[in-house]
Order: structure tokens, then C-alpha cells, then sequence
């Protein structure tokens, strides 16, 4: 009879063991599956595993060898989502920078880069905000003027960086248009949705 109780006594033994692990097992899986993951100085990073790698890197690379275009992005940017198309949602709250896998991935110094300048743009909206009680002028934040002051600051940063040179290249041969897909002459709703990028 002892041995009968000891035996079911192991046995749900096993299946209290079992369960536990299989809850934390779980747990965690939601946990990295959720995507909201606090990265560097408490960014939060949503999108898959890789993604979310990624995104990392590029930050701590700005705060190892940039640390002034670190600290604009940690002050201007709450939140880096994976999307199908890159922008800035300054006027979020947190300020949210969607960016796309073509961005993202094509290197770790462009993706950092890209996340420098985008910073830009939100200190800008978010500048601006802080100091006026009316509505932030899109001229304030998007068009040409504004666009080339966020590429000077990412051309500093990917130097600062060690990128490669092709990259800093590409970005001294852009006139700031690139916002203006449809060439209208401003940013619109069919500007983004022209984005391959």
C-alpha cells in the first residue's frame, strides 16, 4: 500500500513539475513573441526576434561610438516599430519611428543612421510643441529644408559610426526630395503610401 502511495505521490508530483515548466515555457514564449521588449534606454522595440536584434545593435552602436545622436534619439523617440513602410510618427505619444524591413536590415550603420534622422524630425514636432500653444506647421518638421538639416545630422552620425563609404555617399548625393514621391511639391498621404522604403 506505501508503495502504491508513493508512486501516486510521484506521479502528480511529475505532473505539478510538468506544468510549472510548461508555464514558464510558455510565459516567456508570449513574453518574446509580444514584441515589447524595453531595448537601450528603455525604447520599445516591437516586431519579430530579428527585428528586434537588429534594432539593438543599431542602438548600441549610436550610444557606443555617437553619443549626443543616442541621446536625441532616447529623449525624441519612445518606440520603434517594424512596419511595412518607414516613418516618423512624431506626433504620437510615445513618438513612434515605423520602419521597414528594407531599411532595417540593409546594414546595421544605415539602420542606425536611419533612426538618427528620423529622431530629428520628432525633436523638431516635439521642440515646437513644447514652446507654442498651436498646432505644430508641417513646415516645422517635413519638407526639403528639414530634410536636409536630418541628413546632415545622419551623415555626421554614420561617419561617427565607421559606415560604409557608399552609404555616406548615397546620402551626400540626396537633394531632400525624397519625401515627395508623387512630385507635388509636399508631403501627402500618396507620398507615403509610394514608399518602398
Amino acid at each position: 500500500m506505501n508503495i502504491k502511495k508513493i508512486r501516486l505521490f510521484c506521479f502528480f508530483l511529475k505532473i505539478v513539475v510538468l506544468s510549472f515548466c510548461s508555464f514558464v515555457f510558455l510565459s516567456c514564449n508570449v513574453q518574446a513573441k509580444s514584441g515589447n521588449l524595453k531595448a537601450n534606454g528603455g525604447i520599445s522595440v516591437l516586431g519579430t526576434r530579428e527585428f528586434e536584434n537588429q534594432i539593438n545593435e543599431a542602438l548600441l552602436l549610436l550610444e557606443e561610438k555617437a553619443p549626443e545622436a543616442y541621446e536625441i534619439v532616447l529623449e525624441y523617440i519612445g518606440v520603434i516599430k517594424q512596419s511595412e513602410k518607414s516613418g516618423m510618427n512624431a506626433y504620437t505619444s510615445p513618438p513612434t519611428y515605423e520602419i521597414a524591413d528594407r531599411t532595417a536590415f540593409y546594414s546595421v550603420t544605415w539602420c542606425a543612421g536611419s533612426i538618427a534622422h528620423d529622431s530629428i524630425h520628432s525633436k523638431l514636432y516635439n521642440d515646437y510643441k513644447d514652446q507654442h500653444s498651436t498646432p505644430v506647421p508641417d513646415d516645422i518638421w517635413t519638407g526639403q529644408k528639414v530634410e536636409l538639416e536630418c541628413i546632415k545630422h545622419q551623415i555626421e552620425v554614420m561617419q561617427k559610426i565607421d559606415a560604409p563609404k557608399h552609404e555616406i555617399k548615397h546620402l551626400k548625393d540626396q537633394n531632400g526630395m525624397h519625401f515627395d514621391l508623387n512630385d507635388n511639391g509636399k508631403y501627402d498621404a500618396e507620398d507615403y503610401e509610394l514608399r518602398d522604403w
